[in-house]
């Protein structure tokens, strides 16, 4: 189970005509449990960012990110090596486990940069970022070792839109992680059909698929509406262990929400009350 929100604004003077960069804040909120273990993530941020406009068309961001992450497990439902007795399994007996604690939180911080050059006549975009996490290597240990690091991660994305007619987008997708000796790549790419354009009652069907590098296939159907989108996809696994799952991954389905606040016309004005 996974669960995510976010919130994000800028910081623009619309009254003001020489205004040239700007900066945005928000916050961040993810937590994650799987598993008998009920082995759960929680992570707290706050962002913060400047962009500066470099043309008409491209603007690059540089922002920072502070966090709390906490990390906990449960015991009750867990069975151990030591609890078989060579015939039968005892519940009984004890673990031979000795954790310093079963939940601990560490700081967190991160950094990143992102280029976003937007056509002037299409929808056609693109966002290049790079992002750095856990700069500061907090201790990730039940066991209290102060040797057992979080290592620094390394994120490349790429978020690309290409309009190829009036109603019909191509969405290209990418995402590069690279952590310690860890790696993975993850690329998507889906045809975006603008169903209707009507201002707010745009509505669009994306279809398309994905591929996680060594691991899984997954095609994918979405809607959106109005600010709402729900999507489908199912894994399809092509990584060893589908010796044990036939091939068979697992669905997801996802619903989003993102509330936006139109910007008021510059040229409005405040109407005297007499």
């Amino acid at each position: 189970m996974t669960f995510t929100g976010s919130y994000d604004r800028n910081f623009i003077d619309i009254t003001d005509p020489d205004q040239n960069g700007f900066f945005s804040a928000g916050f961040m909120f993810n937590y994650d449990q799987a598993g008998d273990s009920k082995l759960s993530l929680l992570n707290l941020s706050l962002t913060g960012s400047y962009t500066q406009p470099l043309s008409k068309n491209a603007f690059l961001s540089g922002g920072v990110q502070l966090g709390y992450g906490s990390r906990s497990f449960k015991t009750v439902d867990l069975t151990w090596d030591n609890q078989w007795d060579g015939t039968s399994f005892d519940p009984s007996r004890g673990s031979g486990e000795n954790f310093t604690d079963t939940n601990f939180g560490f700081i967190d911080i991160g950094a990143g940069l992102n280029l976003h050059v937007q056509s002037n006549q299409k929808r056609s975009k693109i966002d290049l970022g790079l992002g750095a996490f856990h700069l500061n290597k907090p201790q990730h240990s039940f066991y209290d070792d102060p040797d057992v690091k979080l290592p620094v991660r390394l994120a490349f994305n790429l978020q690309s839109v290409i309009q190829l007619a009036g109603k019909l987008d191509l969405m290209l997708n990418g995402l590069y992680h690279t952590q310690s000796e860890y790696k993975e790549t993850v690329l998507n790419g889906y045809l975006n059909i603008h169903l209707s354009t009507r201002k707010a009652r745009e509505i669009q069907l994306m279809l398309g698929a994905g591929v996680r590098f060594d691991d899984a296939f997954y095609p994918q159907i979405a809607i959106a509406y109005d600010g709402w989108k729900i999507g489908f996809s199912y894994d399809v696994n092509t990584s060893p262990f589908q010796a044990a799952t036939d091939q068979s991954g697992g669905p997801e389905l996802s619903l989003v929400y993102i509330i936006k606040r139109p910007r008021p016309l510059l040229e409005s004005k405040n109407c005297r009350i007499f």
